[in-house]
């Protein structure tokens, strides 16, 4: 069967063991009309699809298993006699009045595929045939309709009742679709102040106050800091010792002693860092981070590493 109106493909699980298809998982929500739940999803498996007619059609593509399609049957046989056109055509399904169960549906996305020019009208405009690459396909009702004879508890009488079946299908995420329902019943409907402490809107403040975009478009922020700088205490001394330790371990191993001024040199040129001057002002708060050198010789991307200590104890703690 086709159906145009169907966003998936589907097949039986009768026709998927019948064919022992490899099936994989899927997790989809399958509805259908007022958006009601349409059979359990037992997997997807891919399928190949060939024309009856030799070099017309082939297509590889995915459905998905569920126990039955439907219930749908033939109510009324198309006679011969009553469109003998029918006669002259290649149909898609041989025995279109056949009343055997229906094990593959195809939706919307193969019916783009497979529709061609092509449409001839039976003369009472109830069945319209179209040409399709897996052969002419038939649509509507021949005679009559599907009916059967009910009691009227209100009246007493016997009156005919139709039987409607719709195909229609349409496929969801069931994940995005439990995630969904899980935030709208968490949401708490709140202020965007109101979720934020002191030190987020002291950091705020101080991004929307400081912040610029240099040439290269990178982003730029002033560091915040947590009371006057003058709490930190002296670095300098420390940080100097360290500064003599790296040095003399430098002297020991060139091939360092050549990398880590390399970078240095890097560092200076990407103005991330700049030089002090001996006439400076020592009246300017300073703050002296000491760093070391890891060297790994069997790096093969980068051998040294530099670390900026900024968490060594200054006079302050």
């Amino acid at each position: 069967m086709i159906d145009p109106c169907s966003e998936g493909n589907f097949i039986s699980e009768i026709l998927t063991q019948r064919l022992r298809l490899p099936r994989r998982f899927a997790s989809l929500h399958i509805s259908g009309v007022e958006a009601s739940k349409s059979g359990v999803l037992k997997g997807m498996v891919n399928i190949l699809i060939i024309s009856r007619f030799p070099y017309r059609f082939t297509l590889d593509t995915e459905a998905l298993v569920i126990l039955r399609l439907s219930n749908y049957t033939p109510s009324q046989r198309i006679a011969p006699q009553t469109w003998s056109e029918l006669n002259e055509l290649d149909l898609a399904d041989p025995k279109p009045s056949a009343n055997s169960a229906i094990h593959i549906l195809l939706g919307a996305e193969i019916y783009a595929l497979i529709i061609r020019p092509g449409l001839m009208t039976r003369p009472d405009n109830r069945v319209v045939a179209q040409d399709t690459t897996v052969g002419w396909i038939l649509t509507g009702r021949p005679t009559g309709s599907s009916s059967k004879v009910i009691i009227d508890e209100n009246q007493g009488q016997m009156v005919k009742s139709k039987s409607v079946i719709s195909m229609s299908c349409a496929i969801e995420d069931a994940l995005s679709i439990q995630l969904q329902r899980f935030w709208e019943q968490e949401e708490v409907a709140l202020p965007a102040s109101a979720l934020l402490t002191a030190a987020d809107l002291f950091c705020e403040q101080q991004y929307q106050t400081t912040h610029l975009r240099d040439s290269d478009g990178r982003y730029i922020v002033r560091l915040p800091l947590k009371g006057h700088i003058s709490e930190l205490g002296a670095s300098r001394t420390q940080a100097e010792l360290l500064f003599i330790n790296l040095e003399r371990r430098l002297l020991k191993n060139l091939e360092l002693r050549a990398a880590y001024a390399n970078f240095m040199s890097d560092y200076l040129s990407l103005r991330r860092m700049e030089l002090v001057h001996s006439n400076s002002s020592l009246n300017v708060p300073r703050v002296y981070r000491p760093h070391h050198g890891v060297f790994k010789e069997t790096s093969t991307t980068t051998k040294l590493r530099v670390v900026f200590n900024g968490s060594h104890r200054t006079s302050t703690g």
